[in-house]
């Protein structure tokens, strides 16, 4: 997945004098999707670009998703059951089981971290839409696997969650973080729960942001309310590490962004795919000769498996010495460090040799239970979607190299003769986005319009979920996601290439441009009086 920073402003390190026309947002459009790896982004745009976005997020709820091997659908729904239950209870495990059953997809898009960012935000509450006009009363689940492997550091900002403010007019993004700077390298999988203390320290920083006249006190009263009754609960200090505590605060949140109808209320549950991953492993592919299985431990298929997937992005480069065999390893001294592995002798053996994991049944579940072993992007999608068949909605860049992955492992297992690999994985489907597009803005004086996060549209606008679900029915797909050209064109250049045009160009640039600003006022406003 790739989620893109925020962007509302002119980028002024290219000096120009000319304005940015409505040719130049074509230009930079066409720039982006004529990109390799923007290629299955283009063929989706050609397919459904025209499509209400709405419409092309309720497309998913038919039930067509269901996987050959229902025995597989099984083993995958009881380990998800079983991740649920422990931090959301039996009922929110059954309801989310009982959707699979059905509808067997799930995103797949976000970093693991509190729901705030707009572009994971949108999509989501579209989705809610269209399950409360469906007529299944088991349609009723907003169901998360996202990726606990990425640095608390990461700029989708997976410690925290931030909010507009607009100071003499100026937009801020103005952050507030639940862990402290120095852990910013540490990955988001198996941190420390955030303490009483933590959130102390956010409300000392508020009150100085609010000192400072950089937040009004109103503000301030509605985001210590919401830290007070939400990330402040009993319940969820008690949690044993940060990533529990964020299943918990994001369905909490979630009730109070989409509060559902008399018929039905839908559930947000956000785990962490690579917990599941982890339980599948040790529950069946660690003694079970399944595909999987072999991959770790038989010598002539992880030959074959590094021959088929060596270079493939969000794999490994045995060339260029980047990501790792299936596992990275957390260094347990300090949890901070995650080294790659490789195979050596019956090892798994990380860089530089010091740490050393057998490549046994035995040592594999001792690395996963002790958490020193943390399952790889690669392996995440060749357990979840390639074995077990489940549909995983992605973002931009998830949608270019799944494909690649479905590919290389459907010619693996052509070589034994694995039919069933093949017809689960082949039912997959790689190509859908589940994420990484805008309807809902914030507006205020002077002219600001910018993408609302979860939190500007609990302190800045009443009743939101209506007006965000009416304005992703009256936005197309295309349209919704052209507001991240300026956030995508970056990834395909360096900077010294671009054209010093496509460069200055912003989201709000091509709002006003292209007509979208009108055609999707507000559903959120900022006070006339920001520094009171």
């Amino acid at each position: 997945m790739s989620l893109p920073t925020i962007q509302t402003g002119e980028k002024d390190d290219v000096p120009s004098t000319r304005l940015i026309t409505r040719d130049d947002v074509d230009r930079l459009r066409s720039t982006i999707l004529e990109k390799e790896k923007r290629q299955t982004l283009k063929v989706i745009l050609n397919e459904h670009g025209n499509e209400p976005l709405f419409e092309y997020i309720k497309g998913y709820t038919t039930p067509f998703l269901i996987p050959p091997n229902h025995a597989r659908q099984k083993e995958f729904i009881a380990a998800f059951h079983a991740a649920v239950a422990s931090r959301l209870g039996q009922d929110a495990a059954d309801a989310g089981a009982r959707q699979l059953e059905k509808y067997y997809y799930v995103s797949t898009t976000d970093h693991y971290g509190p729901l705030h960012h707009p572009w994971v935000l949108n999509f989501n509450l579209a989705a809610a839409g269209a399950y409360l006009e469906h007529d299944d009363p088991d349609l009723k689940n907003i169901i998360t696997l996202a990726c606990s492997n990425v640095s608390l550091n990461n700029f989708s900002f997976p410690r925290g969650f931030e909010f507009l403010t607009a100071p003499g007019g100026a937009v801020r993004h103005e952050r507030l973080s639940f862990l402290p700077s120095n852990a910013h390298s540490y990955p988001v999988f198996d941190f420390r729960a955030y303490t009483t203390a933590d959130l102390k320290k956010m409300k000392i920083l508020l009150h100085e942001m609010t000192g400072r006249r950089e937040v009004a006190k109103t503000v301030t009263a509605r985001v210590e309310e919401i830290l007070d009754d939400i990330y402040g609960r009993d319940d969820v200090l008690q949690c044993k590490n940060y990533a529990d505590q964020v299943t918990k605060t994001n369905f909490l949140l979630w009730q109070r962004l989409c509060p559902g109808t008399e018929k039905k209320s839908i559930n947000f549950i956000y785990v962490e795919q690579e917990r599941i991953v982890a339980d599948l492993f040790i529950t069946h592919h660690l003694t079970e000769p399944t595909i999987l299985h072999k991959m770790l431990f038989d010598t002539a298929v992880s030959h074959q498996f590094i021959q088929h997937f060596d270079g493939l992005p969000e794999s490994f480069s045995t060339v260029k010495g980047t990501g790792t065999y299936l596992f990275w390893y957390v260094v347990p001294t300090c949890k901070k460090h995650r080294l790659r592995l490789w195979r050596e002798n019956g090892f798994l053996v990380a860089e530089g040799g010091k740490y050393r994991i057998p490549l046994t049944p035995e040592g594999i579940r001792e690395g996963i239970e002790s958490g020193v072993l943390l399952p790889s992007v690669l392996l995440t999608f060749l357990t979840m979607a390639c074995y077990y068949g489940v549909t995983c909605l992605g973002g931009m860049g998830q949608t270019s190299y799944m494909p690649k992955i479905k590919d290389a492992y459907i010619a693996l297992n052509r070589m034994y003769g694995e039919e069933e690999n093949i017809r689960m994985a082949e039912h997959m489907q790689p190509r859908y986005l589940g994420g990484e597009v805008t309807a809902a803005f914030v507006g205020g004086p002077h002219d600001i319009f910018a993408p609302a996060s979860s939190i500007d549209l609990l302190i800045y606008a009443t009743h939101s979920f209506p007006c965000v679900v009416d304005k992703t029915k009256k936005i197309t797909l295309q349209e919704a996601l052209d507001l991240l050209l300026p956030e995508d064109y970056p990834l395909h250049y360096f900077k010294k290439d671009m054209d010093p045009i496509l460069a200055r160009i912003s989201s709000r640039d091509i709002a006003k441009l292209t007509g979208l600003d009108r055609k999707i006022d507000p559903c959120a406003f900022l006070p006339e009086e920001l520094s009171t």
